[in-house]
């Protein structure tokens, strides 16, 4: 993105007229009732802060937490909401750069929130030391790598957290993830590589509600190599993680694997083979429903593709926006950006992503929620002004409500739209009212979780000055 773009703001696009089969188009942009006014949980500056890398969390209450990382600073950050009231942003980690000889980076965090109200974060950290070392038969200066998985804990009500290694020390530790089950028993999930020349492993480590994380085990480990990795948790603890492997097929050297883990307590599987396509994908994202039937959801060329897994084994199938477009190398172009995926426990599927419609309707955000049991699609389209992001979606654990959020670069706000069962698909929402001061940040997008009784909490980006000025933004819906 470019911070120090400055450019009118144009009218926002007229919405569809159309009204598909599966789609449901809104009409207007209408004001959140039941989303707060945006809260300012803190500042950074488009310099540093290039995208949105917030998570947020919501609890078995509507209360939740958010934390992301500032690079300016090199800290990481949280904020949390109770009743609807988001508390300004504090300092819970700081990388260890006191030392010329020494610098440490940090992934950015993801935050999971139990039902008892405690909250838990995962990163990577990397740690590069100035040493002295012997080359060629020659004393040198070089820099050696040290990183690790890292995971705090914040109990509800307290402001102290308790901060723990979850993984071994590697030359290179990151994608460091994390999911809970109903009871709040957590699997966290990495990539590692032990020392120069290893392969990278898929690692996972687990922690009981009231215990101790586990040694790291090692569920999968090549050669090849493997980017994106997804977890999702269901809530019997069920789980599964899916990953990009680069292979030797000479016709389709893209897969999608995964392993899968049938309940609270298991052991991961073996490798499971999802898909296999000629083109590398740039978005892969996993979800797992109440009763452990997995997914996963990836860009094909210009097609969103996804399967689920029945009976150990995956079934996928390129789904088709509303009215039932056919993508292709000239338009319309499906994954202009996503997709995203998520599960409830009734077994339902979102889907969203962010549609070039070349055949005249422009950018349009799509929506489709798949029923349990073959119950069919709901599907929407919303119309997006200028260029977009990848839109994100989330659902109620209990199924009470599906969302998905977006920024809108042609008026540069940040919306919502949902799902609710019995009523079907709302008008899009406007999440940035009370705060026309913040003009979205071009080119990011919203940080997005769902909890029980239709409560959600979005988190996105404001610009709030001439000198490229960055406020973290929130709103919740409660209950």
């Amino acid at each position: 993105m470019n911070p120090t773009r400055s450019r009118p703001l144009p009218p926002k696009r007229a919405l569809l007229a159309a009204v598909f089969a599966l789609a449901v188009l809104g009409s207007t942009h209408a004001l959140a009732a039941s989303w707060s006014n945006p809260a300012p949980l803190g500042t950074s500056s488009l310099y540093v802060m290039y995208a949105n890398n917030v998570s947020v969390a919501v609890g078995a209450t509507g209360n939740g937490v958010a934390v992301w990382q500032d690079p300016a600073t090199v800290t990481l950050k949280y904020a949390v909401q109770q009743g609807g009231v988001w508390s300004a942003g504090k300092t819970f980690y700081t990388a260890n750069n006191s030392s010329a000889s020494t610098t440490e980076t940090l992934s950015e965090p993801r935050v999971v929130i139990d039902g008892a109200g405690t909250a838990t974060a995962i990163w990577a950290s990397t740690k590069r030391t100035l040493q002295y070392c012997v080359s060629g038969g020659r004393v040198v200066r070089c820099y050696v790598s040290a990183s690790v998985a890292k995971a705090a804990s914040l109990a509800a009500g307290t402001t102290a957290w308790t901060k723990v290694n979850v993984s071994a020390q590697g030359i290179q530790v990151a994608d460091a993830q994390i999911g809970l089950d109903q009871n709040g028993n957590a699997v966290a999930l990495w990539t590692y590589v032990e020392k120069a020349g290893a392969p990278k492993a898929l690692q996972s480590a687990t922690k009981p509600a009231t215990g101790a994380w586990s040694p790291p085990g090692t569920l999968y480990s090549s050669a090849n190599p493997i980017s994106l990795p997804s977890l999702s948790v269901a809530a019997t603890g069920a789980a599964v993680a899916v990953w990009q492997e680069k292979t030797a097929d000479a016709i389709d050297p893209f897969a999608v694997r995964a392993a899968y883990r049938p309940a609270a307590g298991g052991n991961w599987g073996g490798v499971e083979e999802v898909f296999q396509q000629a083109a590398p994908f740039s978005t892969l994202q996993a979800a797992i429903d109440g009763g452990g039937q997995a997914a996963a959801a990836w860009n094909n060329n210009y097609a969103v593709q996804w399967a689920r897994r029945a009976g150990g084994a995956w079934v996928a199938e390129t789904l088709a926006s509303a009215p039932g477009r056919v993508y292709s190398g000239t338009g319309p172009y499906a994954v202009y950006a996503g997709p995203d995926l998520a599960a409830d426990s009734q077994g339902n599927f979102l889907v969203g992503w962010l549609e070039n419609d070349v055949a005249g309707a422009g950018l349009t955000v799509q929506a489709q929620l798949h029923r349990a049991n073959g119950g069919g699609v709901d599907g929407a389209a919303w119309a997006v002004g200028g260029s977009g992001g990848s839109p994100r979606v989330t659902t109620s654990p209990d199924g009470s409500l599906a969302t998905v959020a977006w920024i809108d670069d042609g008026d540069a706000n940040a919306y919502a739209a949902g799902f609710t069962p019995g009523q079907g698909w709302g008008q899009p929402l406007l999440l940035s009212a009370g705060a026309s001061q913040y003009t979205a940040a071009w080119g990011t997008g919203v940080a997005l979780a769902g909890g029980p009784n239709a409560a959600a909490s979005a988190v996105w980006l404001g610009v709030y000055n001439t000198n490229a000025g960055i406020k973290i933004l929130a709103s919740s819906r409660r209950p």
